[in-house]
């Protein structure tokens, strides 16, 4: 239970998600998951095909190797709006719940630590994670 809550943790804090009524990109992704549930197109984001949701590939301890509050990652998220990442200028926090769908027991990766988490590991290890 403490490994999932992490999990959640980790997920909501670090990893941010567009809006989700959107149309995805119809090219042919560069990888997916082995299940085939998360296409990763090249563009630094994630589509999930199960919730429709689409999230950052690397979060902030990744892409920029240090660590930030609240008010930064909302200012990180207007950063990601103005520069359309992705394409796209509607990046948010995701909700608790939609930050749970993410948590698959079986699946296994890393923390920036090494320590297990349990996300895709189409997702790169290192994540960043608070509590």
């Amino acid at each position: 239970m403490r490994l999932y809550l992490r999990t959640a943790v980790i997920i909501s804090l670090v990893l941010l998600i567009p809006g989700i009524s959107r149309s995805f990109n119809p090219k042919t992704p560069v990888a997916q998951s082995t299940d085939q549930r998360f296409m990763d197109y090249g563009d630094g984001a994630i589509v999930d095909t199960k919730t429709k949701l689409m999230w950052m590939k690397k979060d902030y301890w990744q892409a920029e190797g240090k660590w930030l509050n609240w008010h930064m990652a909302k200012e990180f998220i207007q950063k990601m709006n103005f520069k359309k990442f992705g394409g796209y200028s509607d990046w948010r926090f995701p909700a608790q719940e939609e930050a749970k769908t993410l948590y698959e027991r079986q699946k296994i990766n890393e923390d920036k630590d090494g320590d297990k988490i349990f996300i895709d590991p189409i997702f790169p290890k290192g994540a960043g994670w608070a509590t």
